[in-house]
């Protein structure tokens, strides 16, 4: 009997320890509208752009860099994409990119956060919680600051880019 007690014991000591260790991440309320510098990174290329977030359905990407596509603009309000670039303008379905453009895994994304059940997967540091959402494109991961909220990273599993968000 004693032989039992003392395994049960242990193995309750165990087991306390065990759920201690394990930290349990609690959900942060992500910022949906904000004004952030962005670094877009593709296979090809890398950008620099501004970023404006009234909402999901009202994003606007205006490019900083590379010097040949400065003020290059996409601005999606609901379905509608509006493209401007040296004066010339269009507007064009929000179906003219591809998911495959870095352009498109922003929309998505943004748009996908104020109706998608995000799943925490764990903390990236002791400031990042990293989540797991879907599109309509495939699966991303997606990290914010714990405290503020704010977007610090998006990368999608069905291409090959990451776009990294700074706060000013």
């Amino acid at each position: 009997m004693r032989k039992f007690s003392a395994s049960l014991l242990a193995i309750s000591f165990f087991m306390l320890i065990l759920c201690a260790c394990n930290k349990v991440t609690e959900p942060v309320t992500l910022n949906t509208q904000f004004v952030s510098k962005a670094v877009i990174v593709t296979d090809e290329i890398t950008m620099n752009a501004e970023i404006t977030v009234c909402g999901g359905d009202d994003v606007s990407i205006t490019l900083l860099s590379p010097e040949s596509l400065k003020g290059l603009n996409y601005h999606k309000v609901n379905s509608t994409l509006y493209i401007e670039y040296n004066g010339l303008k269009c507007t064009t379905a929000d179906d003219y990119l591809t998911s495959y453009n870095p352009f498109e895994v922003i929309f998505d994304v943004l748009s996908s956060l104020s109706n998608a059940q995000l799943k925490i997967i764990g903390e990236k540091s002791e400031s990042e919680v990293a989540y797991k959402g879907k599109t309509a494109n495939g699966e991303y991961t997606l990290y914010a600051d714990k405290m503020s909220g704010k977007i610090q990273k998006i990368v999608p599993s069905f291409t090959d880019c990451e776009i990294t968000f700074s706060y000013e």
